[in-house]
């Protein structure tokens, strides 16, 4: 009675303790979603200078420029976009590991009381074992 009642206490704890993991996965997974800090506005920005002076340019050496001032702010865009980091792999491999640790601390075990060195012995009173004789053969 005692056991399954254990028993019980384990798998509601189980089962707790995988909604409540799986709520935060979840809210990790979104809430911890890298926030793009570039907008469409900077890049048309880039654009629309480029095309002024692009039509400002009147030779070969000055499109040339033009097109430097365009590929550096663009890089300085692409840049930014990089320094972005995303930090779910190390949360959700938390969680991961706090599943883990639960499970293992409300699976089952059967644990034998440790018997003493002088128990270990086969006594001769228990039916089970088979007495030797003095040649050392099984009577």
């Amino acid at each position: 009675m005692k056991a399954a009642s254990a028993r019980n206490q384990r798998s509601v704890v189980r089962i707790v303790g995988a909604l409540i993991l799986a709520i935060a996965a979840i809210g990790v997974f979104f809430g911890m979603a890298p926030r793009s800090t570039t907008s469409d506005a900077a890049i048309s920005s880039v654009l629309l200078d480029d095309s002024i002076n692009q039509k400002a340019a009147s030779g070969a050496p000055q499109q040339s420029v033009v097109n430097g001032w365009t590929a550096r702010d663009l890089l300085t865009i692409i840049a930014r976009q990089g320094e972005q980091r995303d930090d779910r792999p190390a949360a959700l491999l938390t969680l991961l590991v706090l599943g883990m640790a639960m499970y293992v601390s409300t699976s089952a075990t059967q644990r034998r009381p440790r018997r003493r060195a002088s128990e270990s012995v086969n006594d001769e009173s228990s039916p089970s074992s088979p007495h030797l004789g003095t040649n050392g053969a099984a009577s």
